[in-house]
């Protein structure tokens, strides 16, 4: 009989995880899984996963073509393959490590098992894989971006080809959809700046009545909403309410320069952002919160993005981007815990018990204020 072995943390077991393994299941006749112990996840990915081992070996063993799902070893991550002796090890296809070095570790060990790494089609022919793997691929893996790119070139594509001859003068994405905070119920917002001869409410009304219709096709299971300005209303609405902006096509505005200079005023930010987080807090404790309640820990990342501004060496950047890695490498629990429970799955349970610790961190950071 054909041993095929395959890996994986699967953290929240999706339809991306399920479509892997079942393709692996079709190389042999038994399929054993090894299932990422929880100390070697935050090892090395730096985060720690939602399901604790146990539970995410139960929900893979579950799955009807695997034969048996295994927890890994403390240390030596290629012991295992020895204990298993299969013949052949299935890989995804943007899976780590790579063939050659993994190659090399079985010679080394006198292992001759077959290496297979599924294609970017294979892994593909699940038609919401894109929008399923995002809860368990933050931050994106490359092959993942190239991927998001084009779902963005196809939409923008689509909506200039409509309106272009309608008064379309310049075309803009926005939302944390384009900062490492995105989520998978993230929305992708387009900025359409129009001249005087576009009809904002009719063709506003129908572009996303058209992008509803096509969430599961062009879309690709993303919301995908479509707003019209006029430029004199985008240059004070764009700059009041919106973080990220990224022009996609047509006359530049320099929106984006404008969006910068925003962080010279960012003590005043600064106390906005503590009176909303105190309010949130209030909601939340109270049941009350009429807000999408991911947005809580999504503030508190803003807020700590300004203060490292003012007290260290990082320079303020509305993406977050730069932030969020910097933090994870400084082990800032407050923002690791943050940045987990902008993760859907994050129950609302565990996100009213993250209000103590962030309560603690307000009070310890309109201290420091002063001093701003």
């Amino acid at each position: 009989m054909t041993r095929i072995l395959a890996a994986g943390t699967f953290d929240h077991l999706h339809k991306g995880h399920k479509h892997y393994l079942e393709m692996a299941s079709k190389l042999g006749d038994e399929l054993y899984v090894v299932v990422a112990r929880d100390s070697n996840v935050i090892k090395i990915k730096n985060i720690e996963p939602t399901h604790n081992q146990e539970e995410r070996k139960k929900a893979v063993e579950n799955l009807p073509y695997v034969t048996e799902a295994i927890i890994g070893n403390k240390g030596d991550l290629y012991k295992i393959i020895e204990e298993l002796k299969p013949d052949i090890i299935a890989m995804g296809y943007d899976q780590a490590p790579g063939k050659a070095v993994l190659e090399k570790e079985l010679k080394s060990r006198g292992l001759t098992a077959k290496i297979i790494r599924f294609s970017d089609d294979q892994a593909s022919q699940s038609l919401n894989r894109i929008y399923l793997i995002l809860a368990d691929m933050w931050p994106f893996e490359s092959a993942e971006k190239r991927k998001i790119k084009k779902i963005i070139k196809e939409i923008s594509e689509f909506t200039i080809k409509d309106l272009e001859n309608k008064g379309l003068v310049s075309l803009y994405v926005t939302g944390s959809f384009l900062t490492k905070s995105r989520i998978i119920s993230s929305n992708v917002g387009l900025i359409g700046i129009v001249g005087s001869q576009f009809r904002v409410d009719f063709e506003e009304a129908r572009m996303n009545k058209i992008l509803a219709e096509k969430k599961d096709t062009l879309c690709q299971g993303f919301n995908v909403l479509f707003k019209a300005l006029s430029p004199d209303r985008a240059a004070s609405e764009l700059l009041k309410d919106m973080a990220t902006l990224k022009r996609l096509w047509g006359q530049s505005f320099d929106f984006e320069k404008k969006l910068k200079n925003k962080a010279k005023d960012l003590k005043k930010r600064a106390h906005s952002l503590i009176n909303l987080i105190e309010n949130e807090i209030k909601q939340l404790r109270k049941g009350t919160f009429k807000f999408q309640i991911q947005d809580f820990p999504k503030d508190v990342i803003e807020l700590s993005t300004i203060e490292s501004d003012r007290e260290s060496d990082f320079k303020y950047d509305p993406s977050h981007i730069k932030f969020t890695q910097e933090m994870q490498q400084r082990k800032r629990n407050i923002i690791k815990e943050a940045v987990r429970l902008r993760d859907p799955h994050a129950t609302p349970n565990e996100i009213i018990e993250f209000t103590d610790d962030v309560d603690l961190y307000l009070k310890d950071v309109k201290h420091r204020m002063k001093d701003w």
